[in-house]
């Protein structure tokens, strides 16, 4: 397949960060001209139904992206119809299906694996998926004055899952927990306002970002019990209460003590924070809020770590570009990139990027556009890349 290479010199060079030590962490892209997917056969083509060939693979991902016609992301009818794109990490083999929500993220039931939930942020609808049948099964809407919050987690022991909600009147956030049904089986406060990411790095604990309204209340780290939503620990941000609040997280696999979070700002042009924390309760900013860091600017949307390079890396959602930490030490770097990221997920020695009908392939050190879904004409929005056991 004839591949373009261009290197990518990254700028700009943090203070103390000279030549030598950038070249061993030099990105190449490579971007798959308009006709490249045309020839290169059905194991890259964008397909409809199921999969029928290839060897078996123990798991997959998916991601979102669809339209909307608001420009004020907290107005967006997030009932708007989005796409629903599968992929095989090796073969790259892919099926999508129509949805009648805006999904920003998903869970999946362990055991049944073929159940998922779609779930979408600043709307009221969240629906069940069948992926074995490649249809939706059932829809369920927040209580009056509530939206659900993009995130939820599957808790093994509830046979059921968690997801966050915002109360709207009460200027409160929840871990609302919901059956296959999607009924609310009970509910935790968040201990915060608008909550996002929430994870479960223990059985009977949740972790949570609680964003905080840019007004009185700072966002926080909340570590929350299931079993009775006693708020077991707590990290806040009050630093930038007027200006940025937590969004996403990843803890290290390469250094499990290390936890680098990303927030969202007030404003899209508001610089953004990189936080690292070590352990659970001391945290500092590793990029601050600088003004002259044009780039750094509205969401950190999403997290990959590249164990062979040791790199954190995120994206940003006004940033045609991807970004990266060194875990080891705190060396800054970006790539230019094609479109602007969305998405970001690794898989061993790969890392996917998706934004809108486009996937991306980082392998090596090399940046390949593998796929492109059909294109709609208000394409606007990309979801997280989630992974799913087969």
């Amino acid at each position: 397949m004839p591949i373009h290479l261009r290197r990518l010199l990254c700028s700009p060079y943090p203070k103390g960060m000279n030549a030598a030590k950038l070249k061993r962490r030099e990105f190449l892209w490579a971007l798959a001209g308009a006709g490249t997917l045309a020839g290169v056969g059905s194991a890259l083509a964008w397909q409809f139904g199921f999969f029928t060939d290839g060897p078996p693979e123990d798991h997959e991902f998916y991601s979102s992206y669809g339209e909307w016609s608001s420009s004020n992301i907290t107005q967006m009818d997030a009932a708007t119809p989005s796409y629903v794109v599968f992929f095989r990490p090796r073969s790259l083999k892919q099926q999508h299906f129509q949805v009648p929500l805006r999904v920003h993220s998903g869970v999946q039931d362990p055991i049944n694996k073929s159940f998922l939930v779609f779930i979408t942020k600043w709307g009221d609808t969240i629906c069940s998926f069948d992926r074995s049948q490649g249809r939706v099964l059932k829809q369920a809407r927040a209580a009056a004055g509530r939206r659900f919050f993009g995130h939820g987690v599957w808790d093994p022991q509830a046979n059921a899952f968690w997801v966050v909600e915002n109360d709207d009147i009460a200027n409160k956030g929840y871990l609302v927990l919901r059956n296959h049904q999607l009924e609310i089986v009970r509910e935790i406060p968040s201990h915060g306002v608008y909550p996002h990411e929430v994870k479960m790095p223990e059985s009977g604990v949740l972790q949570v970002c609680n964003t905080g309204d840019f007004k009185t209340q700072f966002g926080s780290m909340a570590w929350v019990s299931t079993a009775d939503g006693r708020l077991l620990k707590n990290v806040s941000f009050k630093e930038t209460l007027k200006t940025a609040g937590p969004s996403h997280f990843l803890r290290s696999r390469r250094r499990p003590e290390e936890t680098f979070i990303g927030s969202i700002t007030a404003a899209q042009d508001t610089p953004s924070v990189i936080w690292r924390m070590s352990g659970e309760s001391s945290t500092r900013a590793i990029i601050a809020q600088e003004k002259d860091r044009a780039l750094f600017t509205g969401e950190v949307v999403s997290w990959a770590e590249s164990p062979a390079s040791g790199l954190m890396m995120w994206t940003h959602a006004k940033a045609k570009a991807v970004f990266s930490v060194g875990v080891d030490q705190d060396e800054e770097a970006k790539v230019a990139l094609p479109i602007y990221p969305h998405g970001m997920i690794d898989d061993g020695d790969n890392i996917f990027v998706t934004r809108k009908a486009h996937l991306i392939k980082w392998s090596n050190g090399e940046y390949e556009e593998v796929a492109r879904g059909p294109k709609l004409e208000r394409s606007k929005f990309g979801s997280h890349i989630v992974r799913i056991e087969s």
